[in-house]
Parts: structure tokens; sequence; C-alpha cells
């Protein structure tokens, strides 16, 4: 359990620090879609190829499961996408058990803790293990606009890939299939005011997630950092314990965020992932034809998440103004104020902590 332990220190650093709860799977393990999910991948599979009548005498049936921590409308689609995909493709002799609703635990950290220890086989999540694992490297996506877009944002993860693969493996036994990302949208701020410069931060009390390098760079800004689970952050905001939060816009509307919070800058300031990350015993154990088969299911899958994700946030911030909600355009912000406070600041504090030429590389993708 030590390295479990590890693990969390290294990326909760900050005092408040939510506990692993013990896993337990639920009653039912495969999750019934919803009718309008189900209205939907019927769609989509009729316009799939028939799958083969029988696997090849090569492809030996197997079970594995897979988790990830919450419900949401757009991951409940994709994901149940990608494991029906990989089990057509399969011709059934590829099952799926799937705890994709947060079934057996709703934090990454515990997440991260089954899959190392072989509890899960697969798992979707974002950076958590490989900023642990990795924090040389990883580290600099948390700088605010370190990149321009999602696609740099992507190809940086793939560029790095091996490197961050290699340290995920000594230290956890896991490892990423970079092959396929979820790209979730980039990152906003809500708020009780507005924030428009670097200074508007100066003093306010704002939940962010337990990534030391993100809480460093809001503290740049003069920010006084909380942290709790997302399933806390409505009622955080709602009482006043927290005035500002950062996260992607589906995730906000997730938890209803027009209800607690007045304004909605939309800063774009990092972007990140979600990918599988597999136990790599159980990885290394496949045959070639089911790796290539669990895959293409979740290019599928990750896909139609990237397709959704894309397509739903302008819905969404309409939305949140037909509630009440002031939308704050990225053209209004002055980001390059907050580049110039927070960038030098987190390049000196980490300079003998993390690998420079790394830097060097998101620039090389500008």
């Amino acid at each position: 359990m030590k390295k479990f332990k590890v693990l969390l220190t290294c990326v909760l650093s900050i005092s408040m620090i939510c506990g692993c709860s013990q896993l337990s799977a639920p009653e039912s393990t495969t999750s019934a879609p919803t009718s309008a999910l189900a209205t939907t991948q019927a769609s989509q599979a009729s316009d799939q190829p028939e799958a083969s009548e029988a696997p090849g005498p090569e492809l030996e049936p197997i079970t594995f499961k897979v988790g990830f921590i919450s419900s949401q409308a757009a991951t409940d689609e994709a994901h149940n996408l990608m494991c029906d995909e990989i089990e057509r493709l399969s011709g059934g002799a590829i099952k799926i058990e799937r705890y994709l609703q947060g079934q057996l635990y709703t934090a990454d950290s515990d997440g991260s803790i089954a899959l190392s220890e072989g509890t899960l086989d697969m798992v979707i999540m974002g950076d958590l293990m490989v900023s642990a694992a990795a924090p040389e490297i990883a580290g600099f996506t948390q700088i605010p606009f370190a990149f321009d877009s999602k696609e740099q944002c992507e190809e940086f993860w793939k560029t790095v890939a091996d490197q961050c693969n290699e340290k995920m493996l000594e230290k956890y036994g896991c490892r990423i299939l970079f092959d396929h990302l979820a790209m979730r949208g980039p990152r906003v701020v809500a708020a009780n005011r507005p924030l428009i410069k670097a200074e508007d931060y100066k003093g306010l009390k704002m939940r962010l997630p337990s990534i030391a390098a993100s809480v460093a760079s809001f503290e740049a800004l003069g920010v006084s950092p909380m942290t709790s689970s997302m399933g806390e952050l409505y009622q955080v905001l709602q009482t006043g314990t927290a005035q500002a939060c950062e996260s992607p816009i589906s995730t906000l509307d997730s938890i209803a965020i027009y209800e607690v919070c007045d304004y909605a800058m939309l800063t774009d300031h990092t972007y990140s992932f979600r990918a599988a990350h597999v136990n790599e015993k159980w990885w290394s154990s496949l045959s070639p034809a089911h790796q290539e088969i669990i895959q293409q299911g979740i290019k599928v899958g990750f896909d139609r998440f990237n397709e959704l994700e894309s397509n739903g946030d302008e819905a969404i911030l309409q939305k949140w103004r037909d509630n009440g909600m002031t939308v704050i355009e990225n053209s209004e912000i002055d980001t390059q104020s907050i580049k110039d406070v927070v960038t030098p600041v987190i390049l000196e504090k980490y300079k003998d902590e993390w690998d420079m030429s790394i830097w060097d590389v998101i620039q090389s993708l500008r």
C-alpha cells in the first residue's frame, strides 16, 4: 500500500485531501443505458458493419473490468459505445464488466489504486496518475495558457507518451493508451464577480483541483485556494466557502453552476484529456488481436466524446445566459496579464524539479 500513498502524496500536496474509500462492487456490474442512450446507440449500430459470426481461434474469450468516476450524458454515451464496440468487434469473445457511473469509486485517486492493484483492468481518467509519476513532464500542462488549443495539447501528450509511460510503469505498474484521447473542453472560471485581468483574482477564495502546479499558478495571482470533491462543489459555492472555481464547461454544467455563480469567464486557460489507463500485467497478458480490438473500440468511443464535447458547449453557455448568468467571452479577458504574472513564477518555482526542455517542446508545437 505504500506505493499508493506515495501516489497521493505526490499529487495532493495541499492540506485538504479526501481519503481513499474501500472498493465494493454493486449488485449489477453493467449499467443499462437510458432509453435516449439506447436509441442513440441503436442508430449508431445500424451504421456499423455487422460483427463477425464468431471470434477466430486465436481470440480467446476474456472478461475485463473498466471503471469511471461519475455519470454524465456525454461520458455515459461515449464509454458505453466504446464497450459495445469492443464486444461487437470481438464477436462476443471479449466481455466487459462496466462500472462507468461511479459505482465503485467517486475520486480518481481511488480508481488509481484499484488499477494499480489489479482490482480494475482499465480506468478512464485524466492526468492524475501521470502527474504523480512524471511531474517533471506533466506539471507544465497546469500552467495557464501553456497551450493555444486542445489540438496542441493533444499533440504534446502524444509527443511525450513514451516518457510518461516509462515513469507510470516503473512507479505504478500502469500505462496510458495514448493513441486515442478524449479531449475535454478548455477549463473556464466561474465566480461571483467578474474576473477580467490578473489583479481581479487577489483575495479570491477559489476551489481548485488538488494538483500542486495548478494551485501554485492561482496562488501567484493572489488567490486563497481550497479543495473539495466535485460532489461538494455546489455546496461550497452556495455557502460562500468558495467564491470561484474552474473546470471544463460540461463539468460545471453538471452541477448547475448558474445557480451558484453569477459570472462565467471563458478563459480557456488549460486543456486536459481523459484516456484509457490499463494495468500493465493485464494488458501485456493479452494477445495483439485482443489489444487491437480494444484500441479500435476506444477510438470509436472517444471520437464520439470529442464530437459531443465540441458541439455541446455553445448550447450550455446559452442555457447559462437564459438562467441569468453573465458569460464573459475570451476576447474580453486580459489573458496576457495573467500569463505575465503566472508563467515566470511557475517556471522559477519548479526550475530544479521539472525538465525545462519540456517547455521548449510545448513552444515548438505552437
